[in-house]
């Protein structure tokens, strides 16, 4: 039996020079930082997907929803969601996020359309001959990220959900304004703190999902090694002995000893 044929239709790689772009399409004031007008950040009210809020982050909102989309890479199939920060997989039964299919823009490498052919059945010799576009194909989406993870989603036929995505990728991965990044709308940091080693903790806590708020104390005593069902925080590096570029705590798998 013969293998299925793929077909790359366009791949968009992040490290391409920029040539989709018109001059006067390219991010304001790009000859110069000084041009940038930091404080000008349009506000935009956007309408959450009912049942998602709890999942999203701060600032964080929804660009474009794809719905019925397979995760070839285990089969399953679930709604997925393009935000301001990443590529967000959700299941279909559990509507749990599946980490396998939820990737940052920002460690996005490539991305492509690929058109899979699979050929026909045979076809007896008393029936009329079959057309060429009635060929069976799935219209799939692979995105490459930069920790060499290959994700691969199928796309109902005959929707435009692939287009949007692909679209809504290649708008959100370079954004045209500086401000359009999730870094900047998401605003300035919620604590006044200005001891750095108090907020990363305060960070970790937040995407643990704890109501904690560190202090300096916790800092001298080492009991900021709180943990959640799959992470945890670690003082391995506390005296920076095991790596002097790295942060004083680190956040690893809870599996890790």
């Amino acid at each position: 039996m013969s293998m299925p044929r793929s077909r790359s239709v366009r791949t968009t790689s992040l490290r391409d020079p920029d040539t989709r772009f018109t001059d006067s399409e390219k991010i304001e004031g790009a000859g110069s930082w000084e041009a940038l007008e930091w404080t000008k950040i349009d506000p935009v009210t956007r309408s959450v997907p009912h049942g998602i809020q709890h999942l999203l982050l701060q600032a964080e909102h929804v660009i474009v929803e794809g719905y019925g989309v397979v995760l070839i890479n285990t089969d399953e199939a679930g709604t997925l969601f393009i935000t301001n920060f990443r590529l967000l997989f959700l299941s279909e039964g559990s509507r749990n996020i599946i980490a396998l299919g939820t990737i940052p823009l920002a460690t996005i490498e490539k991305f492509s359309k690929i058109v899979m052919k699979f050929p026909a059945a045979p076809r007896q010799a008393d029936k009329a001959p079959r057309s060429a576009d009635k060929t069976p194909s799935r219209r799939l989406l692979q995105v490459i990220g930069k920790d060499m993870r290959i994700i691969v989603f199928g796309f109902r036929p005959r929707t435009k959900q692939r287009r949007a995505v692909y679209d809504a990728l290649l708008r959100w991965t370079r954004p045209l304004r500086i401000w359009d990044l999730y870094a900047f709308a998401s605003g300035p940091s919620r604590f006044s703190n200005t001891n750095p080693k108090v907020r990363l903790l305060n960070e970790y806590f937040r995407l643990l999902g704890l109501r904690s708020h560190a202090t300096t104390r916790m800092i001298e005593d080492g009991s900021f090694t709180l943990s959640n069902e799959h992470w945890r925080i670690s003082s391995l590096n506390s005296s920076y002995a095991l790596c002097g570029t790295y942060p004083f705590a680190l956040l690893i798998p809870k599996s890790i000893r």
